[in-house]
């Protein structure tokens, strides 16, 4: 179907499914009520016309001044060869989407990301845990209030602290030991190692 079918389709099956709806570079993008996201979801994987059999990528939109956060579920049918974008507006602080990992197995770990990053909190999700970072991590980076190098420097838990500078030797450092001078020579003194050659430079 063409991207101005689909949107129609979803009207015809019912009325409620679209809020609002956009076709921009030849896919069209859908606002789906929160209580419709699922059923929503269902439908467009199980209808025949549709087939949207794979859930590509979620990704969010950050939109401060509104204080919400825009999720975005894009389709693909493989059959049929369409695409649909599913789209869903929440709020920033404790915003939350029922999971369509239910719906679609992929859509687990899109969710999980989504949430870490975002804040968006996908109800009904059966292991809404940390995919990319460590569970200490605060805060969530892709929000566009995010601070990167100006945040508050922080203990790291995991850090460990280098032992003694002679406890071990490290990469490109030679150990006092091994009679090779840091100059370059072998077993002599390091003036010996650069020390010019007598008529070297003479005209």
């Amino acid at each position: 179907m063409t991207p101005e079918e689909l949107v129609a389709h979803l009207q015809e099956v019912d009325a409620s499914f679209v809020e609002r709806s956009d076709i921009q570079f030849g896919q069209a993008s859908v606002w789906i009520p929160r209580d419709k996201w699922v059923a929503a979801g269902t439908h467009l994987k199980e209808c025949g016309r549709c087939k949207f059999d794979m859930f590509n990528f979620m990704a969010g939109v950050d939109w401060p001044d509104d204080n919400q956060i825009e999720v975005v579920a894009h389709l693909y049918s493989v059959r049929r060869q369409h695409h649909l974008n599913m789209k869903i507006r929440v709020a920033r602080d404790d915003g939350s989407v029922p999971t369509l990992s239910s719906v679609w197995r992929g859509a687990n770990w899109h969710e999980r990301e989504t949430w870490e990053l975002y804040g968006v909190v996908f109800e009904g999700h059966p292991h809404l845990v940390k995919l990319l970072l460590p569970e200490a991590f605060e805060g969530f980076p892709l929000r566009k209030d995010f601070l990167l190098m100006t945040r508050e420097a922080k203990e790291w838990e995991g850090r460990e602290e280098p032992g003694p500078p002679d406890s071990s030797p490290r990469p490109g450092r030679v150990p006092q030991s091994s009679g090779v001078s840091h100059a370059g020579g072998s077993g002599g003194s390091s003036a010996e190692a650069v020390a010019p050659r007598e008529n070297e430079g003479a005209p």
